[in-house]
């Protein structure tokens, strides 16, 4: 007696219908997960324009900044501070010890410090015999300044002790990424004192 073969075509059938059973599931949940278009990257800039007006004026970067600042000013009282020398002295003198000679308003200009305050830092400077002074070959009028073998002497014996500081305080920093990111901030900040300078003038002449 022949035994009737079973018919394998249900079994394709349950394998399809699962498959396609799975499929439609990933997709109900990926249309559950995904958000609705525009509405939370709106929801999310709003919160972050309404964080950043509530947070506090100390959190703010350019006070930040200038906390720095003062860390920085108060740990070169037991270095420059100890010869008589300020930050914008020391300033000074590492643009001569890069670039050789400078006039005061290349010193200004280079420091961004006020012409009148480097002229007076100079003046001082020239008292105690850390820089010296010389015509300028271009110009006769104005005058050239330069470090003395005193001053040249000094800045070699700071340099390893900030070079230390320096490491100290970059600890868990990307040394690259910062400077990047402190060069653009400062073009940014002169841009925006060019800006103001600007504005306060011809409210001047109102």
């Amino acid at each position: 007696m022949n035994k009737t073969t079973p018919n394998k075509k249900p079994r394709k059938k349950a394998t399809s219908t699962r498959a396609a059973t799975k499929a439609a599931t990933k997709a109900t949940r990926k249309v559950a997960i995904k958000p609705a278009a525009g509405k939370s990257t709106q929801n999310t800039k709003k919160a972050a324009v309404v964080s950043a007006s509530n947070a506090p004026l100390e959190d703010l970067i350019q006070v930040r900044l200038g906390r720095i600042k003062e860390v920085i000013n108060q740990l070169a009282r037991f270095s420059i501070g100890a010869r008589g020398l300020r930050s914008t002295d020391l300033r000074i003198m590492n643009l001569l010890f890069d670039s050789g000679t400078l006039s005061i308003n290349e010193l200004a200009r280079r420091s961004r410090v006020d012409k009148a305050w480097v002229s007076r830092s100079v003046t001082q400077l020239l008292q105690k015999r850390w820089v010296s002074k010389e015509s300028d070959p271009a110009d006769a009028r104005a005058q050239l300044i330069r470090l003395t073998p005193k001053s040249q002497d000094m800045l070699e014996k700071l340099r390893p002790i900030v070079q230390r500081n320096e490491r100290v305080m970059l600890q868990g920093i990307n040394e690259v990424q910062l400077k990047r990111q402190l060069d653009l901030l400062l073009a940014n900040a002169s841009d925006l004192l060019e800006a103001t300078e600007r504005l306060h003038k011809n409210n001047k002449r109102k």
